[in-house]
């Protein structure tokens, strides 16, 4: 396994269908440890390809924090504009490593009228077209270069879901669950339209142990 500095950010999602990168990795930020299984790192990319990718095919399962040690931030944010606007969202964004270019995992969970609910699969949205509701969503900004906040591939979620097992809203609640193994797959920004020959990955076991400040 590899040993790699986490970024875990909890952030503000915009009004788009997506959260933006520049809001994405704003807000409290600390650094913590995460265990990173290794999983297949040849390149995504064939002779035709528009552009090579440096995203691992296969970037393997990752835990974020550890039951007696979560990580603590504001992990909820509610939306002004869009889609979801005025409704509470779980938001998390994790830069998988340290380095520059890297690659950013983000997950969204839309409260639903009821409440979180522990032990239910949230499956993420898999039409990428902007401004389209959802519940739930995962997302990847591939070669993400942390010093201008650019990046060269954009990717979102063909499959997937979250898990809670444990979910408060409130100061001190302990927030824990597992997002499913998920394939990425690069799409237009601006149309959600599949790229052809694009870049794609797939994450494994997401583990998440995490307290709300």
């Amino acid at each position: 396994m590899w040993r790699l500095a986490l970024l875990l950010l909890a952030s503000a999602a915009t009004g788009c269908h997506y959260p933006a990168l520049p809001e994405l990795m704003h807000g409290d930020a600390g650094e913590d440890s995460v265990s990173i299984d290794a999983g297949d790192a040849s390149v995504d990319a064939t002779p035709d390809a528009p552009h090579v990718c440096y995203t691992p095919l296969d970037i393997g399962g990752a835990t974020f924090g550890t039951t007696g040690n979560p990580i603590v931030s504001e992990w909820f944010d509610t939306p002004t504009s869009g889609p979801n606007a005025g409704k509470k969202e779980f938001v998390v964004s994790a830069q998988l490593d340290q380095t520059s270019p890297t690659d950013v995992l983000a997950f969204v969970v839309a409260r639903p009228t009821g409440g979180f609910v522990a032990n239910q699969a949230y499956a993420f949205a898999t039409d990428a077209t902007p401004n389209l509701p959802y519940s739930a969503l995962a997302l990847m900004y591939g070669d993400f270069v942390t010093a201008t906040t650019t990046y060269q591939q954009y990717l979102f979620a063909a499959n997937g879901s979250v898990t809670f097992s444990q979910i408060g809203e409130t100061s001190n609640s302990t927030i824990t669950g597992t997002m499913n193994p998920t394939d990425f797959r690069e799409v237009n920004e601006a149309t959600g339209a599949v790229i052809p020959n694009g870049c794609t990955t797939r994450i494994g076991t997401v583990t998440f142990y995490l307290r709300e400040q």
